[in-house]
């Protein structure tokens, strides 16, 4: 019976089909439309993937290139020429526009400057720091976006979005005083946090100023604003210059002033494949464009988002597999940093004064957990092995070997002719 009616109503639709081909249309283009949106969906996929391995494989080869040629401005140097070349293979195939001059490309020349500062900043400091915790220190990016909107549009942030910044902060500090520890009086250490926290400034001075470069004021600024691809390929371009005449800069000023030649941290990398010098500027453009091409299809606080939990990703990555030893401390630090970057993004989505209550006490519990892993001395001691990395043991030395053989004969031959001597006397 079900059978039956199963093939009645699909003979009545067939019918009504047939009687009305303007539904057939619309089921057609219904379909078309869910595929499309289905395709746009795995491409974007794709993207946040090629994003996330992309800057991945970036820092681990940055400490594999370090160790092979152990010069910063080298290895940016490689970066920029990358960049250039990709810059001329998209102008050949048309994907970008020619460079015509007007005021936003001469604002791009500064924003090359920023941006040539920023990479250069974030290169040192991947050569001093441990990848996981360079992209630590990277969590305080908000608060410098926060501190430099305030100082241009006197616009101040919001209370949600204070304490989530305060979290932030207490993350990075409570990882901070781990990794001090650690080190020690290692003057490395200071020069690493104070260089990225420069890229840190550096960077989000540039992301402001390309806020405003792809914003146009009428039709006329809007043909001559710079897509963000073309942004991206630009300021890479530009900055080559850049690089090279502070490399220049370098080598006269080594010229005048011989130093003794430089020995990288990452020796013991140094069997490296030197195909790493090529793959490592090739990550460093393939992050960058996929994360305009990702920017240029989600909205701002999702591409936030979506940033927060790659930095999560590449620091627990990164030190599995650098095989960094890590504490329990250390670990609550980074967590509690990206959520407060996390919390950050989200925070400009609420739109309800409820929504912002519930945000505030959540952040402020959070808060008083890092205030709870900070106190406690014990959670931040003891080190946890990362990635199969065993935790040091200061063991006592082993005991000498005994002595077999001729050894132990010449010993017994010695010991028998002073008992003689013994007697004689």
């Amino acid at each position: 019976m079900h059978a039956v009616n199963r093939r009645t109503t699909h003979f009545a639709a067939g019918a009504a089909a047939r009687e009305c081909p303007s539904c057939v249309r619309v089921a057609s283009r219904d379909f078309k439309r869910s595929r499309t949106h289905a395709m746009d969906n795995f491409r974007l996929a794709m993207l946040i993937a090629l994003w996330y391995a992309a800057s991945l494989l970036f820092n681990l080869g940055m400490k594999r290139s370090h160790a092979l040629i152990p010069d910063v401005l080298v290895l940016t140097t490689l970066q920029f020429c990358v960049g250039a070349v990709a810059l001329g293979v998209a102008w050949a195939f048309d994907a970008v526009r020619g460079p015509e001059f007007s005021r936003q490309n001469a604002l791009m020349c500064w924003s090359a400057l920023l941006f040539f500062g920023g990479t250069l900043c974030t290169n040192i400091s991947l050569t001093l720091l441990s990848v996981s915790f360079a992209h630590v220190v990277k969590t305080l990016e908000p608060f410098f976006t926060v501190a430099i909107v305030y100082a241009w549009e006197r616009t101040p942030p919001s209370c949600t979005s204070v304490l989530a910044l305060a979290l932030t902060a207490a993350g990075v500090l409570v990882a901070t005083s781990v990794q001090r520890k650690s080190a020690g009086k290692d003057s490395a250490f200071s020069a690493g946090l104070a260089v990225a926290l420069l890229a840190n400034l550096f960077l989000q001075l540039r992301n402001v100023l390309n806020k405003r470069l792809m914003k146009g004021a009428d039709d006329e600024a809007a043909e001559s604003t710079p897509r963000p691809l073309e942004l991206m390929l630009y300021t890479l371009a530009l900055g080559l210059p850049l690089q090279l005449a502070a490399h220049a800069g370098a080598d006269v000023l080594n010229a005048l002033e011989p130093a003794p030649p430089a020995v990288s941290r990452y020796a013991h990398y140094g069997d490296a494949h030197p195909l790493w010098l090529l793959v490592t500027p090739l990550a460093f453009v393939a992050y960058q464009a996929a994360s305009i091409l990702v920017l240029a299809q989600v909205d701002p606080v999702m591409h936030a988002v979506l940033n927060a939990c790659k930095r999560m990703v590449v620091i627990g990555l990164g030190a599995a597999l650098m095989r960094e030893v890590l504490s329990v401390g250390y670990a609550a630090g980074a967590a509690f940093a990206v959520a407060g970057v996390a919390a950050y993004s989200l925070a400009k989505g609420l739109n309800t004064s409820a929504a912002h209550t519930r945000a505030q006490l959540v952040l402020s519990v959070a808060l008083f957990g890092v205030a709870a892993v900070a106190a406690s001395g014990g959670v931040l001691g003891p080190p946890l092995p990362s990635g199969g990395a065993a935790a040091v043991v200061n063991r006592p030395p082993p005991p000498p070997p005994r002595q077999h053989g001729r050894a132990n004969a010449s010993l017994f031959a010695s010991r028998k002719w002073h008992g003689k001597a013994i007697k004689s006397g």
